[in-house]
């Protein structure tokens, strides 16, 4: 099991000092959306259902918390390589009130595909009752999520194995990548975050 750094699994306003060093995954959550509000899926933007889904008021400022407390524990613009963001705008919105609380220069955004919610298929739009998708409804299965969550954080480790790097995403996709690195079943709340060591993944 590759160790956290932190007392508390979860990072939010329970940091801890930690003498920001280089090589960590900074794995944080979109802060609350109106989709949150709803309780509806909300994954696919070519989808006609889709409706888009900005950051609420909540949201906006636990994202500005967010950045605050990794200000805190010494993340910055200088250590910060770069920030890998799900396409989806309560993502991007998430980064942006991150770049502009001064944790990083925006110009550092990569939007990325592999960061997307996970896909609901003919249920967008619909109440959100169940983690994964029936694949016959053109979703997908926790396998495909855990798959392009691993391929990214395999292409840091090779990209950027002494940096950190920071990526946006959303529950399920950040919960399945946590479990992959620390064998732990862990969900992030709306803005929570994650610091881990980035490390190549051990193999089966």
């Amino acid at each position: 099991m590759h160790p956290i750094k932190t007392i508390s699994w979860i990072m939010l306003l329970s940091f801890v000092s930690l003498n920001a060093v280089a090589a960590d995954l900074i794995l944080v959550r979109h802060g609350n959306s109106d989709h949150n509000l709803t309780k509806v899926y909300n994954s696919n933007p070519d989808h006609p259902n889709y409706r888009v889904s900005h950051l609420t008021a909540l949201g906006r400022e636990q994202a500005k918390k967010t950045a605050k407390k990794l200000l805190e524990n010494g993340y910055s613009d200088d250590n910060i390589e770069v920030v890998y963001v799900s396409p989806l705008p309560r993502t991007q919105e998430t980064a942006l009130i991150m770049a502009e609380a001064g944790l990083f220069n925006p110009k550092k955004i990569i939007i990325d595909l592999r960061l997307i919610d996970n896909i609901a298929g003919d249920l967008e739009n619909t109440p959100s009752e169940y983690q994964y998708i029936d694949p016959a409804l053109h979703g997908e299965t926790r396998e495909q999520v855990i798959a392009r969550m691993t391929a990214i954080y395999d292409q840091v480790t090779v990209q950027n194995p002494e940096k950190n790097v920071l990526f946006v995403s959303h529950s399920t996709p950040a919960a399945e990548l946590i479990e992959v690195l620390t064998l732990q079943s862990i969900a992030l709340k709306t803005a929570d975050c994650m610091v881990l060591p980035i490390k190549q993944r051990y193999k089966k």
